[in-house]
Order: structure tokens, then sequence, then C-alpha cells
């Protein structure tokens, strides 16, 4: 539908009745585009992740668009588009489909290239996979009026391999988080294997064998089929969809993980 949606629970209600939950589109126009401007004329191309921070700006990755936006409250009504204003963070913006590519750089200078999973760390740094460069990119101030400045943070070329930033590689991540500690996780989908990029950019393998497969088990004993979305809870366990196409997806817990 090319819109980003708010969905929001009236206060003090069940949550697990769904006639308690309302749903209102906050940007984009049902067209596919690369316009900013409020959310009742901006347009988006294929939005695919999206993560918010602390301060309550909302960020999307544009998967065909190799872009990733920004979301900012201007006040009133939070399900009304005109309270927010959609604009570039990384990425090209030049047409609908924006070029691909890996270039580093700031705001309309970086390239991606098929951008999928992103996440904000609590210092309000977004990291991204992008898929299609087997890279993990750190975006620094997202808020920048230039855009944010675009780094590899860990990848290189597709492959697998644990290590330090570029020196490891990463199969078509698509999903990523991150603790409170600033460890960040990656679902490695071709590797089919979930992996764990320290503060200073140390990767390593925490559950996967690289064999597919349906197993629960220890993290060097477990098999995914393909783990696609991640998310992290408080405790710091880890909860994957897993599962490609249209199959009904296993939900595995990767318990205890911690920090190395």
């Amino acid at each position: 539908n090319y819109k980003i949606k708010r969905i929001e629970i009236s206060s003090g209600a069940d949550p697990t009745n769904p006639d308690n939950w309302t749903v209102s589109t906050i940007a984009g126009t049902g067209t596919a585009g690369k316009d900013d401007g409020t959310g009742n004329v901006a347009t988006f191309s294929e939005p695919f992740g999206v993560a918010l921070d602390r301060a309550g700006n909302v960020y999307v990755t544009e998967w065909s668009g190799n872009r990733v936006r920004r979301l900012q409250f201007k006040g009133g009504d939070p399900n009304s588009p005109t309270s927010w204003q959609v604009s570039l963070v990384a990425g090209d913006n030049s047409y609908t489909y924006g070029a691909s590519g890996d270039t580093d750089g700031t705001g309309n200078a970086a390239r991606f290239n098929y951008p999928r999973g992103i996440t904000v760390d609590l210092a309000g740094n977004l990291y991204v996979a992008d898929s299609y460069n087997h890279r993990i990119r750190k975006i620094t101030n997202p808020l920048g009026a230039s855009g944010g400045t675009v780094s590899t943070f860990a990848g290189s070329t597709a492959g697998y391999a644990d290590g330090t930033g570029t020196s490891a590689k990463f199969y078509f991540p698509y999903g990523i988080a991150v603790d409170s500690a600033g460890y960040l996780y990656v679902a490695d989908t071709s590797n089919r294997r979930i992996r764990q990029i320290s503060p200073t950019g140390v990767v390593r393998t925490v559950a996967g064998t690289g064999a597919e497969g349906v197993v629960d088990g220890t993290g060097n004993q477990a098999r995914f089929q393909g783990p696609l979305c991640i998310a992290v809870d408080t405790a710091g366990n880890l909860y994957v969809s897993d599962g490609v196409g249209s199959v009904v997806r296993i939900i595995q817990r990767v318990i205890n993980t911690g920090n190395p």
C-alpha cells in the first residue's frame, strides 16, 4: 500500500481484543514515490523495516527505494498524517526506485542495496540490514539537516565468517534488533544463523549450524529454516520468525544469549 500505519490501543483497554485497536495512516498516499513532505503528501517505494527512537521519531527502510526515511511528529493528533513530517535520512532520492550501491556517506550521497531490517540503539544511532550488500550499516546523526552519516559497521561480501567489522561475512541479512547494552542481533537468513555484533563490531554466531532444519537445542545444535524477523526482550532473550515464502513460520526462542 506504500503507507506507514499507526496502530493505537485505547487507554487501559484489553490488548487481546482487536476492537480496542485503531489503525491510522500517518504517511503515504498509496502511490509509489520518493517525495518528502507532510504525511498526507509524502510517498514511499515499498516500505519494509520500521523502528522508533526514544523521542518517538519513526525510521523506515524502503526495499526498492534503497533509502532510509524518517517521520518526525510535529504536534497535534498523532493519528493524522498532517502531524508528521517525512524526510530523507540516507540513500538516493532522485527518483522512485533509488540507485543501488554500497557507498558510505551522508544523506543522498550514501547508497544501499535492498535494505530490510532497521533498529535504533539508546544513543539514537540506526543500524540497517543492507541485505543485497550482505552488510550491516550504521547511521549516525539521523536527525541531521543534511541526513544521517552512513558507514559499514560489519560485513563485506556474501559468505559466512565471524570476525570484526568488514572481516565478518553475512548472506542476505534480514532482521536486526539491538539490546540495552548496544549488542546487535541479526537474522542471517541464507546462512540460517543468528549472529551477534558487539558495540565494537565483533561478530559471532549465537545459534544455528548453517544446515537447514527446524531443530531446537543449544546454539551450536539448533537449526533454522530461514530466519527472518528478530526481536529482543529486556532479559536479552531473542525471538525469531523462522520460515521463508508462504509457509507457516515457527517462532523459536534463543535463550540466555548474554554478552561475550
